[in-house]
C-alpha cells in the first residue's frame, strides 16, 4: 500500500517585507508553518492577515524584529509553536530602538514586539529561542517526538528556560517532521548574532540605571536593570513611554562605542534567523522517498523536476565577507541540496558577497521587493551574479503583485 504526501512551500507576493509559508499534506496530515509574516504594502498586510488568521499553524519563525517581517504577527488565529532569535530581554529593548530610529515608529509603535509575544504565550504559543553562541556540538540529539494530526509527529531538540518562560535549542540542531520513525522534512535554523551590540547596551543601560535615569510608573528611579527589563517585556505602557527620551540616549550611547561605529544595528545583525527545508528523498533508504518535485513561477512549471528540492529563507542576515564563513560553515552539506535561495535582505548591494556568489551554484534566486523600488534588486547584486555565471532568468523579484508569486511542490510516498 501506497500513502502520496506533498509537501508545498510559498513565496507570497506581498512586496517589501517576507511572508513564506509551507504545507505537509496527505491523507489526514495536515501540517502547516510560516516563515516572517510582515510587509510595508497594504495589499501585502491584507494577504498575510487573512492568511493568519483564518489558519492553525503547528509553527511559525519570526527571522528578526525588524516590523516588515513580523508586522501582521498578531493577527495570528494559533501558532502552536514560535521560533525567534535568541535575544536577551536587553536585546528586545535594544532592537526596537533600533527600529524606531530606523523606521521613524512611535515608542508604541517600537515596542509592540513585546505585545505581541505576551500575547501569543497567554493563547498557548509556546516561544523556542534559537541560538547559535558556542561551539558546534557533534552529540545533538532528535528531540522528544509530539504527535500530531494524521500520524505526523514534530521533533524539536529545545530545553526549559523557566526564567525566561520560554524554550531553546542550539541551532545546530534539525527540527524534523516525522511518520512513524521516517523523517518527512528536515528544517535546519542559523542564528547569527551582534554580540559586541548586545554586550555594548547592557552596560550603558546597567550605567544609565546607576545613574538614576530609568524611572518607575511611580517616578521613582529604578535601582536594578532587571526589574526596569522585567516592567518593559510585561507590558508596562507607561514605563514605556516615561522613560523613552532616556533609552534613545542609552541607545546613542550605545552606537558610539568604536567597534559600533561603523556597523549600524538593526534586527538583521543583532540577532537573526535563517531556515532551510528540505523532503526527505530516496537516500534515505526504507520505505519512503520523493518521487518528483516542480517549481512554479508566474503561474507555470519550471524544468526542474527530480532535482534536490532544498529552499533557503535567510530574513535580512546580508552575507557578507564578515557572515558568509559561518553561514557556509553551517549549512555546507545543505548548500548542496538547496535548490532555491531567498536573497537576504530584499536584495541590497552587499546581500551576498563574491565568494557567496561564487559559490552558490545552479540556484533559483528569490527576491522580496517593491515593484516601484528602483534600488532593489540592486544593480551591482544583480551584475555579480551574472558575472558568476547565473542567468537573468534564475533571478525572480517577488513583488506585491499576485502573478509574481514563486511555489515549489514535492510528492513523498510512503510504502507501507
Amino acid at each position: 500500500m501506497r500513502m502520496n504526501i506533498k509537501f508545498e512551500r510559498v513565496q507570497w507576493p506581498v512586496g517589501h517585507g517576507g511572508f513564506h509559508t509551507g504545507r505537509i499534506k496527505g491523507g489526514r496530515a495536515d501540517f502547516r508553518y510560516f516563515f516572517d509574516c510582515g510587509a510595508y504594502s497594504t495589499e501585502g498586510k491584507a494577504l498575510i492577515r487573512d492568511k493568519l488568521a483564518t489558519v492553525d499553524f503547528d509553527f511559525g519563525v519570526i527571522s528578526h524584529f525588524d516590523h516588515d517581517h513580523y508586522s501582521e504577527l498578531a493577527s495570528a488565529k494559533k501558532v502552536k509553536v514560535l521560533f525567534l532569535p535568541y535575544m536577551t530581554q536587553a536585546d528586545m529593548v535594544l532592537q526596537a530602538l533600533a527600529d524606531q530610529a530606523a523606521n521613524g515608529l512611535t515608542v508604541k509603535q517600537a515596542f509592540q514586539g513585546f505585545n505581541v509575544l505576551r500575547q501569543l504565550q497567554n493563547s498557548g504559543t509556546r516561544i523556542v529561542m534559537v541560538d547559535g553562541r558556542g561551539e558546534m556540538r557533534d552529540d545533538v540529539r532528535r528531540g522528544n517526538l509530539e504527535e500530531l494530526q494524521g500520524g505526523l509527529s514534530l521533533s524539536i531538540p529545545s530545553v526549559k528556560n523557566a526564567a525566561k518562560n520560554t524554550q531553546e535549542m542550539q541551532h545546530e540542531a534539525g527540527v524534523e517532521i516525522l511518520q512513524g520513525s521516517a523523517t518527512l522534512v528536515y528544517f535546519k535554523f542559523f542564528n547569527h548574532r551582534m554580540e559586541e551590540a548586545s554586550n555594548a547596551f547592557a552596560i550603558q543601560l546597567a550605567a544609565a540605571v546607576a545613574a538614576g535615569k530609568l524611572n518607575r510608573a511611580d517616578q521613582t528611579a529604578y535601582t536594578n536593570v532587571d526589574d526596569f527589563l522585567a516592567d518593559v517585556a510585561a507590558g508596562n505602557a507607561q514605563v514605556v513611554r516615561i522613560n523613552g527620551r532616556a533609552m534613545q540616549g542609552v541607545y546613542k550611547k550605545t552606537l558610539s562605542a568604536p567597534t559600533l561605529k561603523a556597523s549600524p544595528i538593526t534586527g538583521s545583525n543583532l540577532s537573526s534567523l535563517t531556515m532551510f527545508s528540505r523532503s526527505a528523498n530516496s537516500r534515505n533508504g526504507g520505505d519512503l522517498h520523493r518521487q518528483n518535485m516542480a517549481l512554479r513561477v508566474r503561474g507555470s512549471r519550471c524544468g526542474m523536476f527530480g532535482r534536490e528540492d532544498g529552499w533557503m529563507l535567510t530574513g535580512d542576515l546580508e552575507l557578507t565577507p564578515k557572515t558568509w564563513p559561518a553561514f557556509n560553515d553551517h549549512y555546507f552539506y545543505e548548500l548542496s541540496e538547496c535548490s532555491v535561495f531567498s536573497v537576504p535582505h530584499h536584495a541590497s548591494e552587499i546581500s551576498l558577497c563574491e565568494e557567496a556568489v561564487a559559490f552558490l551554484v545552479e540556484q533559483f534566486f528569490v527576491m522580496p521587493v517593491d515593484a516601484e523600488d528602483d534600488k532593489h534588486p540592486a544593480n551591482a547584486l544583480t551584475e555579480r551574479l551574472v558575472r558568476h555565471g547565473h542567468e537573468i532568468r534564475s533571478l525572480h523579484s517577488v513583488t506585491a503583485a499576485w502573478e509574481s508569486m514563486v511555489a515549489s511542490e514535492s510528492l513523498l510516498q510512503i510504502r507501507s
